[in-house]
Parts: C-alpha cells; structure tokens; sequence
C-alpha cells in the first residue's frame, strides 16, 4: 500500500495554518445521533497577537488527507479556548462544535394549525435554523390531527419531531443536515479494505499496522459483533468516510456491509493519522 504524505490545513477566524508551517493536532467525533460533532484541536506557539484574537464562535474548519487527496473533516464554531504556557511551548486547546449557535441557542414559540404534516413543520423549522440541508427524506411523516405545538429549543423540537414522531435520523454533518430512514445509508458502495487503508484489528494508532490477510471470514456478521452489537476497527485517516455511512469492509475478521455508527478522525505531524470507526452490521 503506497503511504502518502500528511497534508492538513485548520482555519481560525480569518487565519488558515497548514501542518507543514504550523505544528497542530485534531481529534474529531461524529456520532449517529441528534448531536453536534464535537473537535479538539492543540495548536503550538501561535502569534501572541493572534492568540488574543481568538474568540468563542470564531469560526473553524479542518481539511486534512493526503497530498492530492484532501477533503473536509469539520466544520463548525470555537466554543471554549485555552492557552497553555509550557516550559517550551505555547500550546492553545480549542474545543469547537458544529453548527454551535443555531442548534444549541435557539428558541421558539409557534403553534401550527390542526391538519399539518411532520414534513411541512420541518421545512419550516430548518428556515429557522439557518444550517444547509443536505437531505430531507423521512422514514414516516407524522400526521397531526390537532393542533401542533412548538414550544423550548429548537434542538429539541426538532430532534423530537424527527426522532420520535417521524422514526427518522437527525444528523448535522460537515455543516450540513441530514435527516433521512435510521437503516439507511448516507453514502454507500465504499470499499474498505487493507489495500484501502484498512488497519489490523489489534493494532494500535501509533502502529498503523496494515492486515494484508483478505481472507473470506466464516463467522457470521452478527458474530463478528460485540454485545452490544459494535464492532470497532480502525483504518488510515479517511476524509471520505462520515458518520452513518455503508461500508463494504473485508480483511480476515469481517466480510459484508457495515452502518458507520461513529467516527473519531485524530491526526498530528507525527503521530497517529487514522480514523477510528464504530460500525454495526447493516440489515
């Protein structure tokens, strides 16, 4: 498998850092579930200028891959900084949220008349959001006989009228949100493999041993699960694959389509560049 070399870039406000001049490393998760995808980053010896330029809400987005093969891993706000002053660094901590003041600051008070579907509340409550709509596909859409109070925070609302009511994912993703049936896909027909990146399922991150074994497994995919039915496995870091995802993922251990539950995307300069995946067996 050819190693390609680490290529990242991170903005801050209005300032864009590249690894190869500026020391800084990212963890990521997603999870599949109503939340937002939460981002640490550690950044080394910024500007003290632009150290006091950060502020909460500065907006904040991270590409990283390989050279020629970039892709967006997050997108969203600053929402808590610190700087660290070390004997011989200056490390600034930042925690960042996606989509931070429109999901989690947001009220509403509307009342919608007798008669009204799920899927007209939704196109109206997302105009309020003010976030891009990727996709809106319902795997049910409500009826409300009576009328339909929308009353707390949009979050809220929301995730209770997607979730509950209509029996439907609620993702915010990249910036963007998904709303579509719990079994299926978001993107689908990636092959992970060890000549894809696919990591041995004992390895560890710093390690980043490849499985060159592609033998056919014969356990079943639900044996191949854990208890709670997750099987976590990880692969060099891959912009390309998010949260919710099907994965078609064969080496020795696994051999079928998997539902990406939960993704965690960590990289630095020298340490680990891998994606750790959550997956379940798709039905």
């Amino acid at each position: 498998m050819r190693m390609w070399k680490r290529q990242a870039n991170l903005i801050i406000g209005k300032n864009l850092y590249s690894l190869d001049n500026m020391n800084f490393n990212f963890k990521v998760r997603s999870e599949d579930r109503a939340k937002v995808s939460e981002a640490k980053f550690e950044v080394y010896n910024l500007s003290p200028s632009t150290r006091a330029g950060i502020q909460k809400n500065d907006p904040i987005i991270l590409t990283a891959g390989y050279k020629g093969d970039v892709g967006g891993i997050f997108v969203g706000a600053v929402a808590d900084f610190v700087h660290d002053y070390g004997d011989l660094d200056i490390i600034t901590k930042i925690t960042a949220i996606d989509s931070m003041d429109a999901w989690l600051g947001t009220d509403i008070n509307k009342t919608y008349s007798e008669g009204t579907y799920a899927a007209d509340i939704i196109d109206d409550l997302l105009t309020i959001f003010g976030v891009e709509v990727a996709m809106v596909k319902l795997a049910e859409n409500k009826y409300y006989p009576g009328c339909r109070v929308c009353r707390g925070k949009l979050k809220d609302i929301l995730t209770e009228i997607v979730c509950r009511d209509c029996k439907s994912r609620f993702l915010i993703r990249h910036g963007q949100i998904i709303i579509n049936p719990p079994e299926e896909g978001i993107t689908t027909g990636y092959l992970l493999t060890p000549e894809t990146g696919l990591l041995k399922a004992s390895s560890s991150g710093e390690n980043q041993t490849v499985n060159n074994d592609t033998s056919a497994v014969t356990k079943t995919r639900s044996q191949q699960a854990d208890a709670d039915g997750i099987i976590k496995r990880e692969c060099l870091l891959n912009p390309r694959i998010g949260v919710a995802d099907l994965l078609d993922i064969r080496d020795k251990t696994m051999n079928g389509i998997y539902l990406v539950k939960a993704i965690e995307h960590e990289g630095s300069r020298t340490g680990p560049w891998k994606s750790s995946l959550e997956v379940l067996p798709a039905a």
